[in-house]
């Protein structure tokens, strides 16, 4: 992942030996680096990419306003199995009673 560094960052490879990025460098770093830079606010931030992102998380949709493909959809990565022949406030049931009983 690209990552471009406003601070000196300091992480321990696979090998256990000590890394130093400079400060003001960019470049290609492995994911689980990135999280540990980003995690340390070692890296700078597209502002524009950022806002996205956190408005893409804020604005989760209502299960009532998802069409009958994405309820189905939903309930797969949930883990719930789902007849195809099923009513929307069916599947909008049986997601919201799964979800009941899991917690």
């Amino acid at each position: 992942m690209f990552r471009r560094f406003k601070r000196r960052f300091e992480y321990r490879n696979d090998d256990g030996q000590k890394v130093t990025i400079p400060r003001n460098w960019a470049g290609e770093v492995t994911e689980e680096v990135a999280a540990l830079a980003d995690a340390a606010d070692a890296t700078l931030r597209d502002r524009k990419k950022a806002a996205k992102a956190d408005d893409g998380e804020s604005k989760v949709k209502p299960l009532a306003k998802m069409t009958k493909d994405e309820l189905i959809a939903e309930a797969g990565l949930r883990g719930i199995t789902i007849d195809p022949s099923k009513t929307k406030d069916e599947i909008v049931s049986a997601i919201e009673a799964a979800a009941s009983a899991a917690s």
